[in-house]
């Protein structure tokens, strides 16, 4: 993000210090972290145009400091001349009061006591330790953020004060993003929350009195809910380093950063989902597909579910999937059997995992859609159990393997898998290529150039295929 820059630093006592840099205009960035508050600005150069190092907040847990009436009157004075403010909140202040709510609500800013979750726009789960937050006003902000996420960390409620008969000279306060519908305020002064829509940002903007001329033009003011989303490794997800970099270029109004971009078009798309929630769509793609092929859905759709059908019931390896494979696509004749088995020796003719032979099959066989739809639709319904299964139970597959009942399991299955292998290797592959006693030397020779020789498997595939060319000219002539 151009204009500011991220790093943390370990301080002499050890504990690590959030830095901001902000290059432009001179602007006031206050952080609050863990009950600590920092407005300590100095200019680097001599120049009004210059860079201004903020120290934004502290790291440290336990830490019980607030802002002193003096500090407190430091940044009156500086927001009444035009200052530019940007405010992170987290939950770790939300226990007391830090000196900063009250310097807000003189601004129409409200800060709630209290961290929002809200379970149906969470990527935790049950958990709702974070929102995806995909509900922006119009404001130049947010406007190119439209279609975009932004994904905070336990936030507080940001909004702004219902005051039925402000002033004529009150600030404009715009609330800038919302939870769900269903989101709930979570505080010691309210046992039982009722579930509603909480504002998370706003935007502040008050223009200098008609005839007053300040030293900096109109004031300014951003207030976030939560911090830890511009912290080193989250401000990377979905949108957040964008939001930060338009809330800065909003504060310095660099209007030409802001009103030149558009909505930006969507180039990627990502599916966030919990254990639960993959493995729920695991079972229920198993279940349904056959269901929707029975009720005489599309041919794609029984083409999809012959290959999710045959990529989740397999353990052992890509060759354990031939008997799945052969019965899904030669029994109804979608596959001959001879065309099944040159795939077969391609797919192993050349690098790669056994299950990209299913690209094969989708473009021979007979019902559409086949080619380079079919291709795709192959890889994509025997790739997915497994990436589903891989993603579901990777958090905890180091605490499962490590019990005994489940190492007992897996043995068992490991030595069942072998002779799965070979029931395998018998059918469909010895029983349809060895049918006489030239097929058995050639398969011989292969054998032993493998094993006893370490010939490279290319040669003995290119001897194998001359070999079986021999045959069939001594079979015909």
């Amino acid at each position: 993000m151009r204009g500011t820059e991220q790093r943390n630093r370990s301080t002499r006592s050890g504990r690590q210090h959030l830095d901001v840099v902000i290059c432009g205009e001179l602007t006031k960035l206050v952080g609050v972290e863990g009950s600590q508050q920092y407005l300590a600005g100095r200019r680097l150069g001599r120049q009004r145009r210059a860079c201004l190092y903020e120290e934004v907040g502290q790291l440290a847990h336990g830490a019980d400091r607030t802002w002193k009436p003096r500090e407190g009157g430091r940044l009156d004075q500086y927001l009444a001349q035009g200052g530019r403010l940007f405010v992170l909140f987290n939950a770790y202040s939300v226990s007391k009061e830090t000196g900063l709510e009250k310097i807000l609500a003189k601004w129409g800013v409200e800060v709630g006591h209290n961290t929002i979750k809200d379970l149906q726009n969470s990527s935790s789960g049950t958990q709702g330790v974070d929102i995806i937050v995909t509900d922006f006003s119009t404001h130049a902000i947010v406007n190119p953020l439209l279609g975009s996420e932004i994904d905070l960390i336990r936030p507080r409620s940001i909004g702004k004060f219902n005051n039925p008969t402000p002033a004529a000279d009150a600030p404009r306060v715009d609330e800038l993003a919302n939870t769900g519908p269903n989101a709930v305020a979570l505080s010691v002064n309210d046992p039982n929350p009722q579930p509603r829509k909480f504002p998370l940002m706003v935007a502040v903007e008050k223009s200098a009195p008609k005839g007053v001329i300040t030293e900096r033009g109109s004031t300014r003011i951003v207030v976030v809910g939560d911090s830890i989303f511009l912290a080193n490794v989250p401000i990377q997800s979905v949108a957040n380093r964008d939001f930060a970099g338009y809330a800065v270029n909003w504060l310095l109004e660099r209007t030409q950063l802001l009103e030149a971009l558009g909505p930006r078009p969507i180039i990627e798309y990502k599916l966030v989902m919990t254990r639960k929630q993959l493995q729920q769509a695991e079972w229920l793609l198993l279940a349904a597909l056959p269901l929707l092929r029975g009720l005489g859905s599309s041919q794609g759709v029984a083409l999809f579910d012959a290959f999710y059908r045959s990529g989740a019931l397999v353990f052992g390896g890509g060759h354990v999937v031939l008997p799945l494979l052969r019965s899904a696509f030669v029994a109804p004749g979608w596959v001959s059997d001879d065309a099944f088995l040159a795939g077969y020796g391609a797919a192993q003719a050349i690098p790669g995992p056994l299950f990209t032979f299913a690209a094969y099959l989708g473009a021979v066989a007979e019902p559409s859609p086949h080619g380079v739809a079919g291709a795709a639709l192959g890889l994509i319904g025997i790739f997915l159990p497994g990436m589903l299964i891989l993603v579901g139970a990777l958090p905890f597959w180091e605490t499962l393997r490590a019990r005994a009942g489940a190492q007992a399991a897996m043995r068992g299955v490991n030595a069942a898998v072998v002779g799965i292998l070979g029931g395998a290797f018998y059918d469909p592959v010895w029983t349809s290529t060895v049918k006489s006693t030239g097929d058995f030397g050639v398969a011989l020779i292969g054998f032993v150039l493998l094993i006893a020789w370490r010939a490279p498997p290319l040669l003995v595939v290119v001897i194998g295929a001359l070999a079986g060319v021999a045959l069939a000219q001594t079979h015909f002539s």
